[in-house]
């Protein structure tokens, strides 16, 4: 947030200029608009505010009053959370380097989600598959099966054989 009003219940809280507000009342806060609604929507209730400070995430608990005002002024440019020391540009510049990568990956992430189309019903069959291969009575007249295949093979390999010599002859 840009600046915090004195003595409203905002600077009250313990909340400052430069605090990025990550949540207010458990629900995500990305721009101003959302913590004003949320604001509003609480007034006279005490509610937890968790808020990026030095780095650190921490809690504080405000009470909105009923007046018609924010008591504080969000912050939306990144100078808001970044600051705009030496190592804040550096950290930037190394964000801009990996976006490509990052979006690649998403990308990537959302492809083989959309290729999974994992269902409910997907892992249902799934589970009745995996108890259905290891029956022993399954696996039992697979081997009994393959032996008879084997055997039908090497029978039907005789066979041709004692034909092709019978023709020889």
């Amino acid at each position: 947030m840009r600046s915090v009003e004195a003595n409203s219940p905002a600077a009250d809280a313990g909340l400052h200029a430069g605090d990025v507000v990550v949540k207010v009342n458990s629900i995500s806060v990305v721009n101003g608009s959302d913590w004003t609604k949320t604001i509003h929507e609480n007034r006279g209730k005490a509610v937890p505010v968790v808020v990026l400070r030095d780095k650190k995430e921490q809690t504080l608990t405000i009470t909105p009053d009923g007046k018609k005002r924010s008591s504080v002024e969000p912050g939306v440019e990144l100078e808001e959370f970044f600051g705009s020391d030496e190592q804040a540009e550096r950290t930037r510049e190394v964000l801009a380097q990996l976006q490509p990568l990052f979006d690649s990956m998403a990308a990537d992430a959302r492809r083989r989600m959309e290729a999974a189309r994992y269902s409910p019903e997907l892992a249902q069959m799934m589970a009745r598959l995996e108890v259905f291969a290891a029956d022993p009575l399954l696996r039992e007249n697979l081997e009994t099966a393959r032996k008879q295949v084997d055997a039908a093979a090497e029978a039907a390999k005789r066979a041709a054989d004692n034909a092709g010599r019978l023709r020889m002859n």
